[in-house]
């Protein structure tokens, strides 16, 4: 089986994320600071550009899950209802036999 690197985990998650943004009236930014590497892959935050860069609280989003990107490339955008660890602990790889 390949795997992914984290770069190209990165672009995965940006190309999602980026999907998000013609929705919304503003635009988002990965907050790497904030990522997650673990066994099953990555878990990125985002937040709009204008709460990262002024951290004026005005324009932090609300109810944006972290979006996970395996190290198989599988992107899913988690939940922001649940905690990630919980979403990912049901996680199972393809041709996993768990």
């Amino acid at each position: 089986m390949n795997f992914i690197d984290k770069r190209h985990a990165f672009n995965l998650a940006q190309e999602a994320m980026n999907a998000l943004s013609p929705h919304a009236a503003d635009e988002f930014e990965i907050q790497s600071d904030k990522t997650k590497e673990i066994k099953e892959g990555w878990v990125f935050f985002y937040n709009s550009k204008r709460f990262i860069y002024d951290k004026d609280p005005m324009y932090q989003l609300a109810g944006n899950g972290p979006i996970f990107v395996t190290l198989e490339g599988i992107v899913r955008r988690l939940s922001s209802a649940t905690d990630w660890q919980a979403q990912i602990g049901g996680y199972k790889a393809p041709d996993s036999n768990l």
